[in-house]
């Protein structure tokens, strides 16, 4: 750097190229970079200021000193497409006066994956989330997506929802078993529309149970940072609550990652009938016991629904020693679906023909207890 002429002005012409090595890359949502900047001279300073990108987030300006450095920034693809973040790149001399010509800096951010195939699997109030089937299967709860209730439950809530948080509004609420291992579950927002007010985010959390008296986590900071849920916060074997919700009516898709190791066999849990031992979740999460002294008892109940897929009516049959059973539909979204029934021996005939493709839910009591079938109407 030389200083020229009666004013002393700087000259910069020695810094016109930039002179640093980086390299172009590809992450998927929600990983964070790990892209080091190397310029050709230790005096030089390296400088990254990040071109706005309404579709990403979590992009932040850098400055290096000795000539080198790495950019950590966590990219967060707010679309459903793939998207490109760009930095400008420079050296620089003389206490950052002298700029070099800028070079770019691409990121492709691949989009959420959503990979979710369970119909049922995410609710609008915990009571309806503890009425139904289970995810007892880390590896379903892995990879699992959608978009977060855009109604508030009339069923009753946490309130405020987090002990430091606001009052609940649109929530969607996920049931879970917890698993032996090392693991940590991520909870990571998308594509979030703002709310009321303009708040753009949601709280996420994990209660023990419905009545709500405890919190295992709870954040209440209301944007779209992801939460994490480590597995010392869990008992293996017991059911959780997560619940995602809209800070002011704001509405996010979200996705669920399982990260680590962990282990699904034999979950215990109790199918609600005494007169079976060893309650175990089968390949399905339907709870399912070995029968005390089942020679001597009388038979088992045994429901058979066909057919399944359905395009008409669906028969419901009980060939145990229930007689009188309960029988409902739910929908995608929990809501009761009110069709006509007929009875026929040992069962039902449900009047489905009407129904809309897509897949439904039968549930089915018989005294105090209840099972939950899945039933696809195309």
């Amino acid at each position: 750097m030389t200083r020229v002429g009666p004013a002393w002005e700087l000259d910069c012409s020695e810094l016109s190229d930039l002179n640093v090595s980086f390299e172009d890359t590809e992450i998927s949502n929600g990983e964070k970079l790990n892209s080091l900047f190397t310029a050709s001279d230790t005096n030089y300073s390296i400088k990254l200021i990040p071109i706005v990108n309404s579709l990403i987030s979590g992009m932040n300006e850098h400055t290096f000193t000795n000539g080198t450095g790495t950019v950590s920034d966590q990219l967060f693809n707010l679309s459903d497409t793939v998207q490109t973040a760009q930095y400008l790149v420079y050296s620089l001399l003389g206490n950052n006066v002298c700029y070099s010509l800028p070079d770019t800096f691409y990121v492709v951010v691949r989009p959420p994956v959503c990979d979710n195939g369970l119909p049922f699997s995410q609710w609008g109030s915990c009571y309806v989330a503890s009425q139904n089937t289970v995810i007892c299967n880390l590896s379903i709860l892995d990879q699992m997506c959608g978009k977060m209730f855009s109604n508030t439950s009339s069923d009753p809530s946490p309130n405020p929802l987090c002990p430091d948080g606001g009052l609940a509004n649109n929530m969607t609420w996920i049931a879970f078993v917890a698993e032996e291992g090392f693991y940590e579950i991520v909870v990571t927002l998308s594509e979030c529309v703002p709310g009321t007010g303009g708040q753009l985010g949601a709280q996420i959390g994990v209660y023990r149970d419905c009545s709500f008296m405890e919190a295992v986590i709870c954040n209440a900071s209301c944007d779209i940072n992801p939460v994490t849920i480590p597995d010392s916060l869990l008992t293996p074997g017991k059911t959780y609550y997560l619940f995602i919700d809209g800070c002011a009516q704001s509405v996010c898709n979200y996705k669920i990652d399982v990260n680590g190791t962990y282990s699904s066999k034999d979950v215990p849990c109790d199918d609600g009938n005494p007169l079976t031992i060893n309650d175990m979740y089968d390949v399905n999460c339907e709870c399912k016991g070995e029968l005390i002294n089942a020679t001597n008892q009388e038979k088992p109940d045994k429901m058979q629904i066909f057919p399944n897929p359905a395009n008409e009516n669906v028969y419901v049959i009980n060939t145990g020693k229930y007689k009188d059973i309960d029988i409902s539909i739910l929908n995608a979204v929990g809501e009761t679906i009110l069709i006509q029934k007929s009875k026929v021996e040992n069962g039902y005939e449900l009047h489905t023909s009407g129904l809309s493709p897509g897949v439904y839910l039968i549930k089915i009591r018989k005294d105090n207890v209840i099972s939950s079938y899945k039933l696809v109407k195309y």
